[in-house]
């Protein structure tokens, strides 16, 4: 899929390049590289422009098939919050981002675009995949304020941080589980574990203090129908929590693993509306998760119904669940990246849209204001006009005299 995709692009940057030359040719003008397009004449702009569309349309297209262009490319032009998951959605589980995904985070926090990552890793591990990069590159460039727009969630959500224009992580909340509570939720998992007859094993993720913030229960990937025998086990301590009124998350994550936590993702995206006041309508949500038991699934409730949705994961086989979520062609961080990219794109045109308006202000100003010299040119020419120069003349005689018979 992605070869395919590269071999478009080339193509069609090959023809509209041609085209260019053919328009600079026939207009006399030259082709001269700048950052801003602005010093292209008239006609290569709106060829620059038609260039610029259409190559989001082909990302828009092998993205989203069948889906319409323009209602869905105006949405991402109104983006304040881009939310994204890590694993198998930046990036390949416990691997590092691609520099294509880095570039994209980079654009969206330059352009001041709160940029959040809710993983179910832990800090330390966040920030050696992701934010030391960020801030190295950002910092290179003159850009460390950008960090502000960055937020980092771990532990599903349990734990949150923003970040100093250096680097230095501030925590912003967390919720643990204590040694009894701890003690209770091994003690249920064992008994239903066992009686599945199936293999795990136990462990808690630590927040950055040390503290427990999930408890997970990972399983055997070689056993037969280990699938169907964890969701059996889930649904077990699910039964059992509601029995002894124990009320803890419980996910399925990655077909692999339960984990047991105060609270799912949601709680963070619930957060940062909060915190940021940004409506649903100008958030984005991008995980590999959204089925019925997914990790990602939870960040969709009732208020972020009207948010943008991508899905990179698998197909999500209930109608209900897919009700309102755009799935994408190609799956994982390759999907990232062309989202990452087409939202690039989009923010593009915003401030390019925006870059002509300053422009045309600017001009309308200037007019303004030779006007309002012109207008006062006009009034000291005509007060010079009406001077009695002789009056002003005897004036000064008579004051030269009074000043030497002072003398």
């Amino acid at each position: 899929m992605r070869k395919r995709l590269f071999i478009k692009i080339i193509a069609f940057i090959l023809i509209n390049t041609f085209l260019l030359l053919d328009i600079s040719w026939a207009t006399g003008g030259e082709i001269l590289s700048f950052e801003s397009s602005d010093c292209l004449s008239p006609a290569l702009q709106i060829n620059s422009n038609l260039l610029t569309t259409s190559f989001s349309k082909l990302y828009h297209h092998e993205l989203f098939p069948g889906v319409e262009f323009s209602p869905l490319f105006e949405r991402l032009k109104k983006i304040e919050l881009a939310i994204f998951d890590l694993d198998e959605t930046l990036a390949i589980s416990a691997r590092y981002l691609s520099n294509p995904a880095m570039e994209g985070l980079k654009f969206l926090l330059k352009n001041k675009v709160h940029t959040a990552i809710i993983t179910g890793a832990g800090i330390r591990a966040a920030e050696a995949r992701v934010l030391n990069k960020l801030k190295k590159t950002l910092k290179a460039e003159g850009a460390s304020w950008a960090l502000d727009y960055l937020h980092i969630f771990t532990c599903l959500g349990n734990e949150g941080f923003k970040f100093k224009q250096d680097g230095e992580r501030k925590q912003r909340f967390k919720f643990d589980l204590n040694k009894d509570l701890i003690d209770k939720v091994r003690e249920i998992i064992d008994e239903n574990g066992d009686s599945e007859n199936i293999d795990y094993s136990v462990f808690g993720k630590k927040g950055s203090t040390g503290e427990t913030l999930v408890v997970r229960v990972v399983f055997d990937q070689t056993q037969k129908n280990k699938i169907q025998k964890m969701h059996k086990v889930a649904e077990k301590i699910r039964k059992e929590f509601r029995r002894q009124n124990i009320n803890l998350n419980i996910l399925e994550s990655a077909s692999r693993a339960i984990e047991i936590t105060v609270n799912g993702k949601e709680y963070a995206v619930g957060f940062l509306m909060d915190e940021l006041s940004i409506d649903a309508e100008r958030i984005l949500i991008v995980g590999d998760s959204f089925g019925p038991i997914g990790a990602d699934r939870s960040m969709r409730f009732e208020r972020t119904l009207n948010s943008l949705f991508f899905n990179v994961g698998p197909e999500i086989k209930e109608a209900e669940l897919n009700a309102g979520i755009f799935t994408t062609s190609f799956k994982g961080p390759d999907a990232a990246e062309g989202i990452l990219e087409l939202l690039r794109q989009a923010k593009d045109d915003v401030n390019a849209k925006q870059s002509l308006k300053n422009k045309a202000d600017q001009e309308n100003d200037n007019v303004r204001a030779l006007k309002v010299m012109g207008q006062k040119r006009d009034a000291i020419t005509q007060l010079l006009g009406n001077l009695d120069v002789s009056r002003l003349k005897q004036d000064i005689l008579v004051q030269l005299e009074l000043v030497g018979q002072a003398i």
